[in-house]
């Protein structure tokens, strides 16, 4: 999806004023800074098998609002399979797929489930 195809002004914003912007700066880098009061679970180098598990303890979790950032969501078939699953967890309300690595966000202000698919 193209940034003209978005309905989320959080996203086209982010797109906008964040991945599109500083191409110097690694992109994650430059999320963390763009979204630096959002609390982060950084779920690098951590296996597919656990983020499932992780989305579920953060389910649980006191903070109303979250970013989790999860790589290399399509590097195995099993990885993009458990990508998809967490993403459509009853607690995520946007995932961003920037193939590389995934975005998930937990913040109940998003009132619509939306995912969003994002070519750099």
């Amino acid at each position: 999806m193209g940034r003209h195809g978005m309905h989320s002004p959080f996203v086209y914003a982010l797109v906008e004023d964040c991945i599109e912007q500083n191409r110097q700066i690694p992109l994650i880098d430059r999320i963390k800074n763009f979204l630096k009061d959002w609390p982060v679970t950084d779920l690098s180098g951590v296996s597919s098998d656990v983020w499932i598990d992780t989305i579920k303890t953060l389910e649980t979790d006191d903070i109303p609002r979250r970013m989790i950032i999860v790589k290399d969501i399509h590097a195995t078939p099993a990885d993009s399979a458990n990508w998809i699953q967490v993403s459509n967890s009853t607690s995520i309300q946007y995932s961003i797929d920037l193939f590389d690595f995934g975005l998930l966000f937990i913040n109940p202000d998003f009132k619509e489930k939306q995912h969003f698919v994002l070519k750099k």
